[in-house]
């Protein structure tokens, strides 16, 4: 159990009298800091270690927690991840090991420790520790976290708080210290399915035999009593007498079965609720501890429904402690990355389904994002981006009509000395050669992020054709829409360019 702050109210007394005194006016000492101590017979080490749906649903969580990508950052750039993770820390091997131990640890304890052992001249962590949570005592004061205590068989040892990496699960009831953790939330419902087994176990050693009454004559004296005892236990105990015989006196024994058998086990909802009382604890739908409880679609969306509101929020816990405590004083950020994983790119790969079909449709952009719950990168909003999609907008249409003049304005194909396009012979080598020029310039400005909007001066290409594609050039956005604006344009008779 978590540590919690108590109360003392300091008392004087002469002997004859007593006198309260006032909670203000007491010192610092008269605060100080209670661990319960847990029950060895009903602890969640016991459950955890007989029940098995408690344990698969601790190692379920531990294993999800500890298979989601991370990466450490460092000046916005990854600088080592779990894709190809090399140790560049020198101290972290095998972090799988950790993320799953921690996770663990917070089930069963609320609590996870690793000793940061460091170099005697440079300081710096050579290694972590795990440490079990069970041999960890904070020592808190008045002023908070003093240090820790950790016993190691008959021998306490003290380390500062600087020396150890913990991870404690908050609750509201705690202060400083070790949260509830869930295995704790569990437990009632893991002693119905541990008694349970005990019961049967213990039901098959006894030969299957339900306890008995045995009612012998009211003379029979104590000795007597006891030798009947002992030989009907010998007798009649184990699964291998289950099925011996004996012949008595059935006037002189009477026997009275007590309790009900294996049979009244066969309550399959009470069952039932304590598994899912187990699962409920432990934030896993019911269906991912039961293979045959949901269909694909069914498990699918548990599936996610378990990274949403369990795994994640219990690594940015992790996240933000491992950050805190560890990488941060190395310039370093440690990032989780649930969105790699393949469920939520699917979730992605619909959701951008959804949203080009509904901009296809003729919905506004912005508003598609926002039904379909798309989150932004850090920086953006949507009042933003929707006066970037007006400006965006206006743009086009300033465009548009610039370009509806530049047609409007340019002369017929037979002013400028052209032939018709079904007259029109091979284009000479000058005009082959600036329009070629033409193009090259105008990639290369592009590339450099140079304005597309300048004259091109050539004698070679008409007046009507170097019109058209300038207009073309100021609506082009990417590379393939410049080399469009150099391909044909019928309306201007021209009609082929190798």
């Amino acid at each position: 159990m978590a540590d919690r702050l108590i109360q003392k109210r300091v008392l004087f007394t002469d002997g004859k009298s007593t006198k309260g005194v006032s909670l203000d006016d007491l010192p610092d000492s008269a605060w100080t800091w209670y661990t319960p101590h847990e029950d060895s017979e009903t602890s969640p080490r016991t459950y955890y270690e007989a029940v098995p749906w408690l344990w698969r649903g601790v190692q379920l969580r531990a294993q999800s927690l500890s298979q989601l990508p991370f990466a450490l950052v460092r000046g916005g750039e990854d600088f080592d991840s779990s894709a190809t993770w090399e140790n560049k820390v020198g101290f972290l091997p095998n972090p799988v090991r950790l993320l799953w131990m921690c996770e663990a640890s917070l089930c069963l304890a609320g609590a996870a420790y690793w000793a940061r052992n460091a170099g005697a001249k440079t300081g710096q962590v050579k290694e972590l520790q795990y440490m079990l949570a069970s041999s960890i005592t904070p020592v808190l004061t008045a002023a908070g976290l003093e240090s820790f205590k950790r016993r190691m068989g008959s021998k306490t040892i003290v380390m500062p708080p600087e020396s150890v990496l913990y991870v404690w699960l908050p609750d509201p009831y705690v202060e400083i210290g070790p949260g509830t953790p869930p295995a704790h939330a569990a437990m009632q419902a893991a002693g119905v399915a541990y008694n349970k087994d005990v019961f049967v176990s213990t039901f098959f050693e006894r030969g299957m035999i339900r306890p008995q009454l045995i009612g012998v004559p009211a003379g029979t004296s104590p000795e007597e009593r006891n030798r009947l005892k002992a030989w009907l236990k010998a007798k009649f105990s184990g699964v291998d007498k289950s099925w011996s015989a004996e012949v008595v006196n059935a006037d002189a024994l009477t026997p009275m079965p007590l309790g009900d058998g294996i049979d009244s086990l066969s309550n399959v909802p009470l069952t039932e609720e304590a598994r899912q009382d187990m699962a409920t604890a432990l934030g896993i739908p019911h269906t991912m501890l039961d293979a045959n409880a949901a269909n694909y679609a069914t498990a699918q969306q548990d599936s996610r429904n378990f990274l949403d509101n369990t795994i994640v929020p219990e690594a940015q816990i992790i996240q933000s402690v491992l950050n805190e405590q560890l990488f941060e004083p190395m310039g370093l950020r440690w990032e989780f990355r649930p969105e790699v994983l393949d469920v939520y790119q699917e979730d992605e790969a619909s959701r951008a389904q959804a949203l080009q079909a509904l901009t296809g449709a003729g919905m506004d952009l912005v508003l598609a994002m926002q039904i379909l719950g798309f989150e932004l990168p850090e920086g953006y909003t949507y009042e933003e981006m929707m006066a970037q999609e007006e400006e965006k907008q206006r743009r086009n249409e300033e465009m548009a009509e610039r370009l509806r003049q530049a047609r409007e304005q340019a002369p017929p194909p037979g002013n400028n000395g052209s032939k018709p396009p079904e007259e029109e012979e091979e284009q000479p080598p000058a005009f082959r050669s600036d329009l070629d020029k033409w193009r090259r310039v105008a990639l290369r400005r592009f590339a450099e992020g140079k304005s597309l909007d300048y004259p091109f001066e050539s004698e070679a290409i008409p007046g009507d054709l170097n019109v058209s594609i300038r207009a073309a050039l100021l609506l082009a956005g990417s590379e393939e829409e410049v080399r469009a604006a150099f391909q044909p344009l019928p309306f201007c008779g021209w009609e082929s360019y190798p």
